[in-house]
């Protein structure tokens, strides 16, 4: 499974987006979703752990690279392009919940990012997601990365162009 999330995740981590309209074609979230359920085969407990951890990491990576670039291929007031792609295969219950789990900084700060680029200019009706993920990226406008910080912003920007965003 590492082979294949880290071959995403260079794809994905290209300079040029279209990359990513070309695989978000393809239709690659059941698959890159499929792969945070896959524990590593053939090595022992603690090295399982780690490919478990670095698979999530690719996939939860990758899957923020395609959603970046998609939602730079339309206007930012309008909803974003993959919600419903992402919704209709459980992806965005998945991610809260790898949210949840706190594995690791890297795959709870790209979660996070995650919901908030997904809800662009909608509400986020789950009301423990909207209080934990806004709370999560408001934390993250601290963080010792700007590039964390500017993407924290843009996220929140994003989920602000809603009415409902701060009743909580």
């Amino acid at each position: 499974m590492h082979e294949q999330s880290q071959a995403f995740d260079v794809l994905t981590n290209s300079d040029n987006y279209k990359i990513n309209l070309l695989l978000y074609e393809l239709k690659p979230f059941t698959g890159l979703l499929r792969l945070l359920d896959c524990p590593s085969s053939n090595t022992s407990k603690t090295e399982n752990k780690d490919l478990d951890y670095i698979v999530a990491d690719n996939s939860i990576h990758s899957i923020l690279n395609i959603l970046i670039d998609g939602g730079d291929s339309t206007i930012s007031t309008s909803q974003h392009p993959f919600f419903q792609s992402l919704s209709e295969c459980g992806g965005i219950k998945k991610i809260f919940e790898l949210f949840q789990k706190n594995l690791n900084s890297y795959t709870k700060d790209y979660s996070a990012l995650i919901i908030g680029f997904v809800y662009r200019a909608q509400e986020i009706t789950d009301q423990l997601m909207k209080k934990e993920i806004i709370s999560y990226l408001k934390n993250l406008l601290n963080d010792t990365d700007d590039w964390k910080k500017k993407i924290s912003l843009n996220a929140l920007k994003y989920l602000s162009q809603n009415a409902g965003l701060f009743i909580v």
